[in-house]
C-alpha cells in the first residue's frame, strides 16, 4: 500500500483512444483486442511519461505485463496487472480505477491538482514559542486545491505570524509528520520562514527542468503563481532566521519537497531520520475509460541543482527508529531549539 502524502498543477490527460503497441514483439494477441489495447496504451504512458523512461528495457517490460495479462477478459482483469507494473518501476506510482476519483483516493501528489487531502486537517497547522528566541511551526500535509489551498496557506501564515515575536530569532519546522499531498499551499504557507527566489526543481530525464520557488506570498512554478495568500504577506521579523527542520519516515513526496526547500539554504540544518524517499514528482495521465496512472515523472532538485534519489538524510540522526507519532516535546524537538538558541546569528543579532 502507497504511503499516504506532493506537489500540483499541469494534469497531464492521455485521449485514451485504442493505441496499441508500436513494438514489434508485443504478445497482446492472447488477449482479447479492447484489453490488449487498453493494457498497451497504459504501458505507453508508462514508456512516454515516467521518469525511468530512459532505463527500462521496454519491450521486456511490456512482454513480461502482457504475460501476466494472459487470462484477462475485460478491461477490469488489467486493473491489478497496471498495478503490478506501477510497483516495478517505483515506489510512488500508482493506479486510480474509474469509479475512485483522484478526489477520494490518490496517496501522492506533487505535480496534480486532482488529489486529496491525507492527514491532518487545516486546523491542526500548529505553531507556539519553545523560548523567547526560538519559535516552533508544524507543517501538515494538505492535497485539496482551490479554496482549500488557500485556506491552508492563510493559515500556516498566520500561525508563523501569532508566533513571532521582536525577541525571536529562529525557528524549528516540523515536517516529521507530513505525509504529502499538495504542495503549494505548503510552500506558500512556510514563505515567511524559507524566504524568497528559487527554492527546487523538477527533473525529468529527457526536458527542461521546471524551477519553482516563493515570492510575495506566493508558492511559483515556472514563473506563475500557484498559491498565494489572500492577503498581505507575513514577513518574518529576524530576515534570514536560523531554521532546524525535522524529518522523518513519514515526511513523504510534497513533505519531503518541502524539505527540498530548506536543503542548501544558510542558516539551516537537519535533525530527525531519514525521510521517505519518495522524491519525484506524480503527474496524472487519463485512460480511457477514467481510470488514471499517477506517475512518477521527474525528481526533485534542490536550489544549487543537487538531484534527490531516495531518501533525504538528515544531517544530525537522531537515535533509535522514526517515530509513527512525533512528539513536540521530544527530544529532537529539544535538540533542534538548542541548536537554534546556539546559532552565531542569536547570539550577536544578525
Amino acid at each position: 500500500m502507497h504511503r499516504i502524502v506532493v506537489a500540483f498543477l499541469l494534469l497531464g490527460v492521455l485521449s485514451g483512444c485504442d493505441a496499441t503497441s508500436s513494438d514489434p514483439e508485443d504478445p497482446a494477441d492472447a488477449l482479447p483486442p479492447g484489453v490488449a489495447s487498453y493494457l498497451n496504451a497504459a504501458l505507453d504512458t508508462m514508456k512516454t511519461a515516467h521518469v525511468r523512461r530512459k532505463e527500462v528495457d521496454w519491450p521486456s517490460f511490456r512482454a513480461k505485463i502482457l504475460d501476466r495479462a494472459v487470462g484477462d477478459t475485460l478491461i477490469t482483469d488489467t486493473y491489478d496487472d497496471i498495478r503490478y507494473a506501477l510497483n516495478e518501476l517505483d515506489d510512488h506510482s500508482y493506479f486510480l480505477p474509474p469509479q475512485k476519483s483522484a478526489r477520494q483516493k490518490a496517496p501522492h501528489a506533487v505535480w496534480t491538482d486532482d488529489a486529496v487531502r491525507s492527514g491532518k486537517a487545516i486546523g491542526d497547522v500548529e505553531g507556539h514559542r519553545l523560548t523567547a528566541e526560538a519559535g516552533y511551526v508544524d507543517v501538515p500535509s494538505i492535497s485539496g486545491g482551490g479554496m482549500e489551498a488557500l485556506k491552508f496557506a492563510d493559515r500556516l501564515q498566520s500561525v508563523i505570524a501569532s508566533t513571532d515575536s521582536t525577541s525571536m530569532c529562529g525557528w524549528v519546522v516540523d515536517l516529521r509528520d507530513n505525509p504529502g499531498g499538495n504542495m503549494w499551499p505548503m510552500v506558500a504557507g512556510i514563505g515567511p520562514i524559507v524566504g524568497e527566489g528559487h527554492l527546487g526543481s523538477f527533473v525529468p530525464p529527457d526536458a527542461d527542468t521546471v524551477r519553482w520557488g516563493y515570492r510575495n506570498g506566493a508558492s511559483r512554478v515556472r514563473g506563475r503563481t500557484v498559491v498565494r495568500v489572500s492577503g498581505e504577506p507575513y514577513t518574518v521579523n529576524r530576515p534570514a532566521p536560523p531554521v532546524a527542520v525535522l524529518l522523518g519516515s513519514r515526511t513523504a513526496s510534497s513533505g519531503e519537497a518541502v524539505a527540498v526547500a530548506f536543503q542548501e539554504r544558510n542558516r539551516t540544518r537537519t535533525f530527525g531520520w531519514p525521510t521517505a524517499g519518495l522524491t519525484t514528482a506524480i503527474r496524472l495521465f487519463r485512460l480511457r475509460d477514467g481510470a488514471r496512472l499517477g506517475l512518477a515523472v521527474s525528481r526533485f532538485a534542490d536550489r544549487t541543482g543537487r538531484v534527490y534519489e531516495g531518501p533525504i538524510v538528515p544531517e544530525v540522526r537522531a537515535p533509535g527508529e522514526s517515530p509513527a507519532n512525533p512528539s513536540r516535546q521530544d527530544d529532537v524537538v529539544g535538540t533542534a531549539r538548542a541548536w537554534v538558541e546556539a546559532h552565531p546569528a542569536c547570539s550577536d543579532g544578525t
